[in-house]
């Protein structure tokens, strides 16, 4: 995974979308980041290592290293690699019906 921050993340999108100036003013400000930012970023790194052995590439599997590592994420992230590897759909018909009530 990155280091950096994206200058246009999908989780600033509210404020750059409404005032595109603000992404570059915030590169100027310390990323504090968030217990939710770092959730992200280890289900991020999980669905990344799925998508990884799904492709047969080589892989470390980062579960034992991940803070956040939940239930939710442990029954979702198998999910990424088919949803990834079918880009004509989207992702809510990748998703098998017991998680349809959440998509």
């Amino acid at each position: 995974m990155p280091d950096k921050h994206a200058l246009l993340s999908a989780s600033s999108a509210h404020r750059w979308l409404h005032c595109p100036p603000s992404a570059r003013l915030c590169e100027n400000y310390e990323d504090k980041g968030s217990d939710y930012a770092a959730e992200g970023t280890d289900a991020h790194s999980l669905c990344e290592y799925k998508l990884r052995k799904a492709l047969g590439m080589e892989a470390h599997d980062p579960t034992e290293d991940l803070s956040f590592f939940n239930q939710e994420m442990d029954l979702l992230a198998p999910l990424i690699p088919n949803c990834a590897l079918q880009p004509s759909t989207m992702a809510v018909f990748c998703l098998p019906s017991e998680f349809a009530s959440i998509a």
